[in-house]
């Protein structure tokens, strides 16, 4: 071949000629596992021990047919070789003279026989399962959003409408009497902790042994569809969560706010105790006509928990607090992008 292409090249520089694969042996290393020697080739009584070669141990070989088992009794004081006995399973049956085994190959060929001990626990010397508290927390959450779930579902939600240009917004759908709107802040971040939480806390849940008082608090979840990039590739697809309650904006001017966000008290059973939480819920306290934007009173900084509404007779479309008083609202998390 390099001969053709100097034919065609006449300023082909010489080719440098390789040595053939099969012209090189082939060198196989040694297999096992390292281990440190000392200098004078003696091994320790304290490297034995830590392998379990001690006095009284039983031992055998690794690749010995059948199980014969041989006890050590003595280490010896040369740190060359211990001194063992093979276990005799007859008693009438004549006793060996015990001898030595040289102490680099009991390391290397033999294995301490371990007999594994029963561990058992009886009921009640352990914790209640039932009450582990990852199983707490879990039963918790899905209790909790299961109970917004039903009061969404009942809520105001399919009558109005979210807007997300060119600002964020929601207008109503329809005219509304004083209390008559009623919309509920779904959520699927829900956080059971018994540390202080900045989230809106929808109350006590249950009493941990050494955490204290567990509490449930809910984050704002709004998730739009993924729209496609300047560049024509979408982002990644993330399922959207399109929930009215925390799309709509605040303020601290009484005079343009119309709704207010209290927590609306309900009941919820888990096992045989019934326990009371809040359901994040936003009513108007002024009437509404069809288009009107419903804008939050916003709670000032300063001011104290929010009202906890008892519990609401139920209106035909949404739970609501009783009588016409206009609670404290609630501040909210922002939208999460």
């Amino acid at each position: 071949m390099y001969g053709e292409a100097k034919a065609m090249a006449d300023k082909l520089p010489t080719w440098a000629k390789l040595k053939s694969i099969g012209d090189d042996s082939t060198t196989t290393m040694p297999s096992g596992s390292l281990r440190e020697m000392r200098k004078d080739g003696l091994v320790a009584d304290s490297e034995m021990s830590s392998r379990g070669f001690v006095v009284g141990a039983k031992i055998l070989k690794k690749d010995a047919e059948g199980s014969t088992m041989y006890t050590i009794t003595v280490l010896g004081d040369s740190s060359k070789s211990i001194t063992v006995q093979k276990d005799e399973e007859d008693d009438d049956e004549e006793q060996e003279e015990p001898f030595e085994v040289n102490r680099y190959e009991v390391i290397a060929s033999w294995a301490v026989h371990v007999v594994a001990q029963e561990v058992s626990f009886d009921s009640g010397d352990y914790p209640d399962p039932s009450l582990h508290n990852e199983i707490l927390i879990d039963v918790w959450k899905g209790h909790i959003k299961s109970t917004l779930i039903d009061a969404f579902k009942k809520s105001s939600e399919s009558k109005v409408v979210v807007h997300k240009e060119p600002s964020m917004k929601v207008v109503v759908g329809k005219s509304f009497k004083e209390e008559a709107l009623h919309i509920v802040g779904l959520t699927n971040n829900i956080t059971i902790s018994s540390k202080h939480n900045t989230a809106m806390c929808l109350g006590d849940c249950f009493q941990h042994p050494t955490q204290g008082a567990m509490k449930a608090y809910a984050r704002s979840h709004l998730q739009f569809p993924t729209a496609t990039t300047a560049s024509g590739f979408a982002r990644a697809t993330v399922e959207p969560f399109i929930v009215a309650y925390w799309a709509c904006p605040e303020t601290l001017d009484t005079s343009k706010a119309n709704c207010k966000a209290t927590l609306v008290e309900t009941s919820v059973k888990i096992g045989t105790v019934t326990h009371k939480i809040g359901i994040p819920t936003i009513s108007n306290f002024k009437p509404l006509s069809e288009g009107d934007e419903i804008v939050l009173l916003k709670v000032s900084p300063g001011a104290a928990e929010p009202e906890v509404q008892p519990d609401a007779k139920r209106h035909k479309s949404a739970p609501t607090s009783k009588g016409g008083k206009k609670g404290k609202g609630k501040g909210r998390g922002k939208a999460s992008k």
